[in-house]
């Protein structure tokens, strides 16, 4: 299925452990009761909200912007955050891809919300991340 378009594709309940779905086209597919925590989705195109997971779509980010994806992974934080607007690791994950493509202003408001919501979750691994990150873009600026 690699590169395939599956548009409009009805994959409800369908068992895609190991499926590669890598580069696949899925606009208005369908994936109630579908877990796709074991497919190949890198580089997968218009993958529906319904497809996943905050995690999973961060899980997805994470990935695309260490292939230098840019545009891909911010699209999977994207719909990470639009099934949880309150998903710390989503803001940061954008936060650095942002950073990455140059856009220092968007990246810090990004990690400077993580960081408030990482507080409010008492998460403390995810604050000092967050801290991290804000003082090397600091002395990144002063530079």
């Amino acid at each position: 299925m690699n590169g395939a378009n599956l548009s409009g594709a009805n994959l409800n309940g369908a068992i895609t452990d190991g499926t590669d779905f890598r580069e696949a086209y899925f606009d208005r597919a369908t994936f109630i009761n579908t877990n796709l925590e074991t497919a190949y989705m890198q580089g997968a195109k218009a993958v529906p909200n319904t497809a996943g997971t905050p995690q999973l779509f961060y899980g997805w980010g994470l990935l695309e912007t260490s292939k230098g994806n840019y545009q891909s992974a911010l699209n999977h934080y994207d719909q990470a955050l639009a099934l949880d607007p309150e998903f710390a690791p989503g803001y940061l994950g954008r936060g650095l891809t942002l950073l990455k493509i140059g856009n220092e202003a968007s990246a810090k408001q990004n990690v400077e919300y993580a960081q408030l919501l990482f507080e409010e979750n008492q998460d403390e691994v995810g604050v000092k991340t967050s801290e991290q990150f804000l003082e090397d873009l600091a002395n990144m600026q002063e530079a």
